[in-house]
């Protein structure tokens, strides 16, 4: 689920919530409450996240090269 997998890249990175939040532009309360599944982040700050932890999504890259024909 999402929430594990933020709460995992931010500890990974050594990172306190308060400096995520800090780095993405969010309250720590916001970064708190997408880890314990309370809410979850929008489409906007999914894409921010991934950006900052060098996270691609794997589906749409082998998608992509489906279609390419590299298997």
């Amino acid at each position: 689920m999402i929430c594990d997998t933020i709460k995992e890249l931010r500890e990974r990175a050594g990172l306190s919530q308060a400096a995520l939040a800090k780095k993405v532009g969010v309250t720590r309360s916001a970064v708190n409450a997408w880890e314990i599944g309370l809410s979850i982040p929008t489409t906007q700050y999914v894409a921010e996240l991934a950006q900052f932890f060098h996270v691609h999504d794997r589906r749409h890259h082998r998608q992509k090269r489906h279609r390419r024909g590299v298997a």
